[in-house]
């Protein structure tokens, strides 16, 4: 009988919300305990945008091919990796692994991370704001084009006497 090692990858899925420009610690949590200095970490994005996946941190350090985020990138003491100023391009699923004399030490640990832009929705508030005073002004035209005069509908005309004013303060 030809006996192959049965390789099983269990994944521990967390799955992390933020808010654009603020900073986040993703967890590495693999099942071991005793990585020293997180010399045999590796941490890779798939960017779901993309089919491609990146080294972020391998064997202690940034790796080449994330340069161009590395000053916004770290590892904590326990090899948790900690992305500052989070933007939409952070956006995927991030794994980490663990190795011992070369082997993968525990299981995978997948994080996906997902950012919130508040200026979408704070552009989508004042849009709404500015629609809502537009409709206010243009009853309030018809209003006074009318002179207050409401048309009944057996044809008479009643005048319906009133003061109105409206004070718009646009910062």
């Amino acid at each position: 009988l030809n006996m192959r090692p049965l390789l099983v990858c269990l994944y521990v899925n967390v799955s992390l919300n933020t808010v654009d420009g603020d900073e986040v610690t993703l967890p590495c949590d693999t099942g071991t305990d005793d990585q020293r200095n997180c010399d045999s970490t590796d941490w890779l994005l798939d960017d779901l945008r993309s089919p491609l996946t990146v080294y972020l941190f391998r064997e202690g350090q940034i790796d080449d091919e994330a340069k161009d985020k590395s000053d916004r990138l770290s590892v904590s003491e326990n090899c948790s990796l900690v992305i500052k100023k989070v933007t939409d391009e952070d956006i995927g699923k991030y794994t980490c692994k663990q190795f011992r004399s070369g082997q993968q030490e525990g299981q995978n640990a997948v994080v996906i991370l997902s950012v919130v832009t508040i200026w979408r929705y704070v552009i989508g508030a004042v849009v709404l704001v500015a629609l809502l005073i537009i409709i206010i002004i243009v009853a309030v035209i018809k209003w006074k084009r009318t002179n207050g005069n409401t048309k009944r509908t057996d044809g008479t005309v009643v005048s319906i006497k009133s003061s109105f004013s409206l004070n718009i303060l646009i910062l």
